[in-house]
């Protein structure tokens, strides 16, 4: 129970701020922040944050499972083609102590943006540009919690103007040896610069997560997983997905519930010794497929 509360007292420190929990729709800014660069989540639609995952995965929730070396990854996924752009990301998991040092830089670029001006007339064609960067610390309370703090940088930049933010991400994470596991995180939580006279807002997001790992059945091991997302200025999700590990083979699927027009996620790896190599595409009926591809090395 101490350590119950103590997870829910990290988590509720940010609410003494003024956090906005609530904006116009569609109305936040730094949308990179909000996208899923980790190929594990995005075969799980984004679901998962309940399981240890990878360093990929602190996104999601800044409590990542501590590795038995010191984790480098890299990837990058592409967003549908109208968007006409990809994130790029490197992220590292290092051993210190009783918990974990994480980081992840991660880019977006756009490139011949249509653009128009109050009255729909076109300006000619513009770039736009997103990066991050951040540190945290996931501390293993015990065996089965796990508490995650993070800070980042944010800069965004839309031709001649230029904004910024500092962002923090707090988690925790309960999984005992079997078989269940449960998460909370707040995310994206901070303040930001303002962006050529406007108001820039943070996409504050709540993530609260569960997952049940089955017994093993002929070498095959099942977890399921489903997971309630909020972002600041959108309805809820729920993201709800199915991992299937045999041997060095893993395989994904997810869908996610409350999305209008969402359609299903798949996503496979391999993990070799200290060498993974994962893969997801997903769907939306409006928007198209967006696919991703990350390579991890363990030193």
């Amino acid at each position: 129970m101490k350590r119950l509360c103590l997870g829910l007292a990290a988590l509720s420190l940010p609410a003494l701020a003024q956090v906005e929990f609530s904006i116009p729709d569609g109305q936040a800014g730094f949308k990179l922040l909000q996208l899923q660069p980790s190929s594990r989540a995005s075969g799980l639609s984004g679901a998962g944050s309940a399981l240890p995952g990878s360093g990929s995965d602190q996104d999601q929730n800044p409590a990542v499972g501590k590795p038995t070396w010191i984790e480098l990854s890299a990837g990058m996924s592409t967003l549908p083609e109208q968007f006409a752009s990809s994130v790029q990301h490197v992220s590292w998991r290092v051993p210190a102590g009783p918990g974990t040092v994480t980081g992840r830089v991660r880019y977006e670029g756009f490139q011949d943006l249509a653009g128009y001006d109050g009255e729909d007339r076109s300006t000619g064609d513009f770039a736009s540009a997103v990066w991050t960067a951040g540190l945290g610390y996931a501390w293993n309370l015990d065996s089965a919690w796990t508490l995650g703090a993070r800070a980042a940088y944010a800069r965004n930049t839309i031709e001649r103007f230029s904004n910024w933010a500092i962002v923090g991400d707090l988690g925790m994470r309960y999984t005992p040896r079997f078989p269940w596991s449960l998460s909370a995180s707040l995310l994206n939580v901070g303040y930001a610069t303002v962006a050529d006279s406007a108001k820039e807002h943070l996409p504050t997001t709540v993530v609260v997560g569960a997952a049940w790992r089955f017994p093993s059945v002929k070498g095959w091991n099942l977890a399921a997983m489903v997971d309630a997302r909020h972002p600041n200025d959108a309805e809820w999700t729920v993201p709800v997905g199915l991992e299937a590990s045999w041997n060095i083979l893993t395989l994904r699927t997810g869908f996610p519930l409350l999305l209008t027009d969402a359609r299903p996620s798949l996503g496979a790896g391999i993990a070799w010794e200290n060498l993974k190599l994962d893969a997801s595409v997903s769907w939306h009926a409006a928007t198209g497929m967006t696919s991703g591809m990350e390579f991890a090395l363990g030193l």
